[in-house]
């Protein structure tokens, strides 16, 4: 069976084929992986997600205008009903006296899907700048493409890598206990309550998750999480709390089955995943998955309320 290696910035392809010793080639194929291959989550940030600049024109110039970090610019509604956003990166002034600016934004979506024509991100969205969140004056355009988003599959530090051993095989035939892999698969963590509390067992200690249940768990986790909310681990998460409240128009439901699509790619105990349907009800949002387990091909539906 093959060996589960937990990624560190250190790590490269040719350094696990050293301590392990595999051809990095093996490895690479293996996983399914593309150059360049392992990335830590800030550089993934900045290689994988479109960016460029936009150039900002104002007519009202006789004091400073800071774009701060976070901002949002967008394009405009295509005939599919989706909007993409991109967010600025670093706090950006444009001085008193000077009209026109450039500021760098980054796709707040993973990959290809941040890739834009000229001229497209045309749209203020959400801003917070230094004259308030409305500035009627003001011009936006991207003089260039966005080609800069790519969907590579690579890992990142933090997730786990597969080191093949030899005569090793994915299929399930060779897996001769699919319980005992789901249970080393998926690992033991305390089991969490609706409310975020631990819960009891039957015996009066803590209560747990283990394989399958567990991984249900941590992806309901993962997607009830706000992005950004854990410094360390920025990928972490989606930004689905940010659309609850939004009218209910056919973009809506699908930023939010992207945001999921683009929060599960990060799991790596799933192989693949299909988002059956996406509602909101009030303050509420209903999910509806098909996932696949990793290796074994074992489905689960998964239903979320949150």
């Amino acid at each position: 069976m093959a060996i589960e290696h937990i990624l560190t910035d250190a790590d490269t392809p040719q350094s696990l084929a050293l301590k392990y010793g595999v051809d990095w080639k093996t490895i690479v194929d293996y996983n399914s992986l593309e150059y360049p291959y392992f990335l830590d989550s800030k550089e993934a940030y900045e290689k994988l997600y479109a960016s460029g600049y936009l150039t900002v024109t104002r007519e009202l110039y006789q004091s400073d205008l800071i774009f701060y970090k976070g901002s949002q610019f967008a394009t405009k509604i295509d005939a599919q009903g989706i909007r993409k956003i991109y967010e600025v990166v670093e706090d950006t002034t444009i001085p008193a006296g000077q009209a026109t600016g450039y500021v760098f934004v980054r796709c707040v979506n993973f990959g290809t899907f941040g890739n834009t024509i000229a001229h497209s991100i045309t749209q203020p969205y959400k801003l917070h700048t230094s004259v308030g969140q409305y500035i009627s004056t003001l011009t936006i355009t991207n003089e260039l493409p966005f080609d800069n988003g790519t969907d590579a599959t690579v890992k990142f530090t933090g997730q786990a890598i597969y080191i093949p051993s030899e005569g090793d095989d994915t299929d399930v035939q060779l897996i001769s206990n699919v319980d005992t892999y789901l249970n080393m698969l998926g690992g033991e963590d305390f089991e969490l309550a609706e409310d975020g509390d631990m819960t009891e067992d039957d015996f009066g200690d803590i209560g747990t998750k283990i394989g399958l249940e567990n991984i249900k768990q941590a992806i309901k986790h993962r997607l009830m999480s706000e992005r950004g909310s854990l410094p360390h681990h920025p990928e972490y998460g989606t930004r689905l709390h940010e659309l609850i409240g939004k009218a209910q128009m056919p973009y809506i439901n699908k930023l939010m089955e992207l945001d999921i699509e683009e929060a599960l790619s990060y799991e790596d105990r799933i192989s693949s995943y299909t988002v059956n349907a996406v509602e909101v009800q009030g303050t509420s949002i209903l999910v509806d998955l098909t996932l696949e387990i990793n290796k074994v091909g074992e489905n689960f539906r998964l239903q979320l309320d949150f």
